[in-house]
């Protein structure tokens, strides 16, 4: 990683459990998910090659802080075993591509189980599985701190201790579904941009400190006909109301 980042560049992680905690560069871009004799980048199935960086609950999984909100990405992983106050399976401050990955079995104690963004953080979380991270209290999956203005698309967030936090004035909420968590949505400050959502079946409450969206763009509350959750499979089935 630090080597990548000194021009830009890639780091290709062969499928394997790597009990560590990274730290990205800026401008260096990690991608998970390979077999080992691929050539070209889209060759790689991160699905078939799982690729599992595990925190050894010693700290953030993944931390991303870059000086200028400088790009990178993570992509291709499992992100598992983290263990910290905020953003335990990853800490981001900065403009951060975190996408392709499953997210599971991280514990943080303040925010953030799976994923913090802290302030003036702008990254793009998309396609994503985050399930089964979990604390005593309740943290939400992802935290969304004051000034961060992550994008937050085409991910599966269910089965954990809370969905999504925000304490920031304008994240965008697009084709996400947060499903069977102790909670769902939770605004104490700001108006986060809601578009095509299923936010359905979490215990406490779906929607908490703004109007319930449903029915208005795009959005739903219903069943969403997760393959297997209690198995950690969130693929939605064939005939998911979520389809499209």
């Amino acid at each position: 990683i630090d080597t990548a980042s000194t021009l830009g560049g890639e780091v290709w992680a062969k499928a394997g459990i790597y009990m560590e905690r990274i730290s990205l560069r800026p401008h260096c871009y990690v991608y998970g998910g390979f077999g080992g004799t691929e050539t070209q980048r889209h060759l790689r199935d991160w699905r078939a090659h799982p690729t599992i960086l595990d925190g050894q609950a010693g700290g953030s999984t993944v931390t991303s802080e870059q000086a200028g909100h400088m790009l990178s990405a993570v992509d291709g992983f499992t992100i598992r075993n983290g263990k910290a106050p905020y953003g335990a399976g990853i800490y981001c401050v900065s403009s951060t591509t975190i996408s392709n990955n499953v997210i599971t079995e991280n514990a943080a104690s303040d925010g953030g189980s799976a994923i913090c963004c802290w302030h003036n953080s702008c990254p793009m979380i998309a396609n994503n599985m985050i399930t089964k991270n979990q604390s005593s209290t309740g943290s939400s999956a992802i935290f969304c701190c004051s000034l961060s203005t992550p994008t937050i698309a085409n991910n599966t967030i269910a089965g954990n201790g809370g969905g999504i936090y925000s304490y920031s004035p304008s994240p965008t909420i697009t084709n996400t579904i947060i499903a069977s968590n102790r909670w769902g949505l939770f605004c104490e400050n700001g108006s986060p941009s809601l578009r095509s959502n299923c936010v359905h079946g979490n215990k406490a409450f779906n929607y908490s400190g703004l109007p319930d969206p449903t029915g208005t763009n795009g959005n739903i509350s219903v069943y969403p006909r997760l393959a297997s959750p209690s198995y950690g499979n969130l693929h939605i089935q064939p005939d998911s109301p979520c389809v499209d």
